[in-house]
């Protein structure tokens, strides 16, 4: 449950950075300024990863919450995004020596 509350909080938080990034601006504006559409494209990468990561008791608690929307939005690469709770990546790979 502690990690789910991280995950949600993060939801939160980068989908209200995300409202920010926007607010005033028009589409053709923010997708002409590469800092804000990379910054809003991250945030969105954000919210989509952490809400993959809550848990199937808390979707069930929830199930008003279109939890698949959110899921769309996470990056398509390897790795996962979210700022606080992703597991730690492991270290360089070291080639035996011959």
């Amino acid at each position: 449950m502690q990690r789910d509350l991280l995950l949600l909080g993060e939801m939160i938080e980068a989908a209200e950075q995300a409202q920010r990034l926007v607010e005033g601006y028009t589409a053709a504006e923010v997708g002409a300024d590469r800092m804000r559409r990379d910054s809003l494209l991250w945030n969105l990468a954000v919210l989509g990863e952490a809400a993959t990561l809550v848990s199937d008791e808390t979707r069930a608690r929830f199930p008003e919450i279109p939890w698949r929307n959110p899921t769309r939005l996470r990056a398509r690469r390897p790795g996962a995004v979210t700022r606080s709770v992703s597991p730690p990546r492991p270290g360089p790979r070291r080639t035996p020596r011959s």
